[in-house]
């Protein structure tokens, strides 16, 4: 069986206010109904993770039309990894074409910084923010992040349990607006009937089942009751094959 993931999608206008939402399973973040996020690196924007997606809209653009920076942060539960962020819109909040030229970054611990030459290696891993850079939803945004080639020390995926803040920022003239998605998994093992990992659930792993038949505590406990017993072997044959 493999681990379901969970994703997490933001889309994000800013502004200097800092607010906390607790998001219920596929909840939508509207900036008309909850606020604008953060344009303060010492106080994002706090968002639970409470469920298995997240949608947040907005745009950001420098200068007294919009906010320039746009700061959230989350925490990644104990047992989850962030394995990927996409890009799943970028466009001109104005006109819809693509969007301009900006930048994302990504930061341990819930407060960061503001992204400049003095502070590049103050935070994990930044890019350019280009829709060419990023061409399809499907490109995992954080491989290139966390090469750190556009500031940042660099970090290696995936990222574990733990605080992270993500700031998107747009210093020219013009209103870009994004969805970035966030997609998270459990670090569980992959196919946990595979007691003899060698990838399928069959005989081998059936044998070594009925060796602990009774056992209390028992290493191939599959139910959660502590014991291998029926409601373990319920299971294991649900899981029979390839993993």
């Amino acid at each position: 069986m493999r681990p379901t993931p969970f994703i997490a999608v933001f889309a994000c206008t800013l502004t200097a206010t800092t607010l906390t939402a607790t998001i219920l399973a596929d909840a939508t973040y509207e900036e008309a109904s909850l606020g604008d996020l953060s344009n303060s690196a010492t106080a994002p924007t706090e968002i639970a993770l409470d469920g298995e997606t997240l949608t947040v809209s907005g745009s950001v653009q420098s200068g007294s039309a919009g906010d320039t920076r746009d700061y959230f942060t989350f925490t990644v539960p104990a047992g989850q990894n962030l394995v990927a962020m996409n890009l799943v819109s970028y466009a001109d909040g104005t006109t819809g074409q693509t969007g301009n030229r900006g930048y994302v970054m990504i930061d341990d611990g819930s407060t960061s910084v503001v992204p400049s030459f003095s502070t590049t290696q103050q935070f994990l891993g930044g890019s350019h923010l280009l829709r060419s850079l990023f061409v399809d939803e499907s490109v995992n945004m954080l491989t290139r992040m966390s090469a750190g080639t556009a500031g940042g020390t660099g970090f290696t995926l995936p990222l574990g349990p733990g605080d992270y803040t993500i700031n998107v920022q747009q210093t020219g003239g013009q209103n870009n607006a994004y969805t970035v998605r966030l997609v998270f998994e459990s670090d569980a093992p992959s196919c946990p009937t595979d007691f003899t990992n060698d990838g399928v659930t069959d005989g081998g792993d059936l044998g070594a089942l009925l060796g602990a038949w009774g056992d209390e505590p028992c290493e191939f406990d599959l139910s959660g009751d502590g014991r291998c017993d029926g409601a373990d072997l319920g299971v294991f044959l649900s899981a029979w094959g390839s993993c």
